[in-house]
């Protein structure tokens, strides 16, 4: 089955980079996992069907950085600030 590739996960992917090249320098680990998913609820009853998108929609991102210590995990959804997020993940790190 081929899927096609989630246009706000391609419109991040520039920021995100940028995002995981700050935070290398002083984080020997970084990593960021995007997850933009959505879906479709079927129901059947005797007395019709309906097809409707899913109320189930999950998108953001969660960074991973290790301080040499330990692993800490930041979990956000948008990324207008890239330099507010950066701070945060920092912030929640040491």
């Amino acid at each position: 089955m081929n899927v096609k590739m989630s246009d706000f996960l391609l419109q991040q992917k520039k920021h995100l980079k940028k995002l995981v090249v700050n935070l290398s320098v002083d984080f020997p680990y970084v990593s960021i996992l995007g997850t933009d998913t959505k879906g479709t609820t079927y129901v059947v009853k005797k007395t019709g069907a309906s097809i409707n998108e899913s109320r189930w929609v999950e998108r953001g991102f969660v960074a991973r950085v290790y301080n040499g210590k330990g692993y800490s995990e930041y979990s956000f959804n948008e990324i207008d600030n890239l330099a507010m997020v950066e701070a945060a993940i920092r912030k929640t790190a040491k």
